[in-house]
């Protein structure tokens, strides 16, 4: 039985991994990391609104803003100009 403040992982993806300057050259971080996120809610089959936290991992971010959190916040299908926690 869980309870209300447990910690629960229930999925996990990954990006394909490329050369630098191959197939991915002419896709953003962010794009990446948008349809990570979607894909981890679809395999976990639960609804959006039922995540509190993020966790997010980029190896070889070329900006601090590497990973545009609005961007990825309406991935996960929160609602306009609200951005919970990613870490």
């Amino acid at each position: 039985m869980t309870q209300a403040n447990d910690i629960v992982i229930v999925s996990g993806v990954r990006t394909a991994i490329g050369t630098f300057n191959g197939s991915l050259k002419h896709t953003h971080q962010h794009d990446l990391g948008a349809a990570v996120i979607r894909e981890a809610i679809a395999r976990a089959g639960i609804a959006p609104q039922d995540i509190d936290e993020t966790i997010v991992g980029n190896v070889g971010q070329i900006a601090e803003s590497g990973f545009y959190r609005p961007h990825l916040s309406a991935a996960r299908g929160d609602p306009a100009g609200e951005h919970r926690l990613f870490r």
